[in-house]
């Protein structure tokens, strides 16, 4: 059975000891304040001398252990401290989000607060419906491009984008398929969903990785992917001011593409009347 065991770090000689089993990876993993507020909704409920809100990083320790053939799921509540996840599911989402790299850094630097006030739990609902619609299995779909900045609060997504291993036959608003974006990505399709240096999981989802989402937007180099470079190098900085001002951007960018498709689609008609006429 596998464990996920975590505890905040302590200041005492020496650490106490995790549940019997067999320790397959651990980790140290420092988060800043709104992370650990976003975690702690997530593991509730929490050990009752666990801090339920911190001022500075908060250093965790995480291990994943494999418990001995026959012995029965562990109280959530461990001895020293520890909180023992066994349920499939909680160990699943967490260990993405504890056990990657790509996990911690979103833990760390997304802005939890802001994607929430966007009904994130709605969009999460609607993915995973057009999903089962399609008979489209989570694991073998990948999401790119916009809907990235908005998990991690930089910005809305004008549309959703998606890399799938399988066919689909029908695609509906707002969702479209991303195979365009490859050629930027530099990676094959199956890599970028089949290997975790490409992608992090969040809500059941994976999604394209940080950084490799950053290598397509400098490769494309469009303004509205310069726009959102920007954006994202001043979330890592902390320079919220410079996000501010790159949203404001982005809704121009947006207005004067709508424009300049209206003025085409207008410019077609204009131009089918006057053959018609001819």
């Amino acid at each position: 059975m596998p464990l996920l065991a975590l505890r905040p770090m302590q200041w005492e000689w020496r650490e106490a000891p995790p549940p019997p089993g067999v320790v397959l990876e651990g980790h140290e993993i420092g988060l800043t304040p709104e992370a650990w507020r976003y975690l702690a909704d997530r593991l509730a409920p929490l050990p009752p001398d666990w801090p339920q809100e911190v001022h500075g990083e908060l250093q965790i320790s995480v291990k994943c252990l494999v418990l001995a053939a026959g012995m029965g799921a562990p109280p959530r509540f461990g001895d020293g401290d520890w909180l023992l996840l066994s349920r499939p599911d909680e160990v699943a989402d967490l260990s993405a989000l504890l056990l990657n790299p790509h996990g911690v850094h979103f833990l760390n630097h997304a802005r939890h607060s802001r994607r929430s006030s966007w009904h994130w739990q709605q969009r999460v609902a609607r993915i995973h419906a057009f999903l089962e619609r399609r008979e489209l299995p989570p694991a073998d779909v990948l999401i790119d491009a916009g809907l990235v900045l908005e998990l991690y609060g930089i910005r809305r997504a004008h549309g959703i984008v998606l890399l799938s291993l399988e066919d689909v036959e029908a695609w509906e608003m707002p969702f479209r398929a991303g195979d365009d974006l490859l050629i930027h990505h530099g990676q094959s399709k199956q890599e970028l969903i089949n290997d975790p240096r490409y992608h992090l999981v969040v809500d059941g989802l994976k999604f394209v990785a940080f950084h490799q989402l950053k290598y397509l937007k400098q490769r494309r180099r469009r303004l509205v992917d310069l726009n959102d470079l920007a954006m994202m190098n001043a979330l890592e900085e902390g320079r919220l001011w410079r996000l501010y001002l790159g949203r404001w951007l982005d809704i121009g960018l947006v207005a004067v593409s709508m424009l300049q498709h209206s003025v085409s689609r207008l410019a077609c008609r204009v131009g089918l009347r006057a053959g018609r006429g001819a």
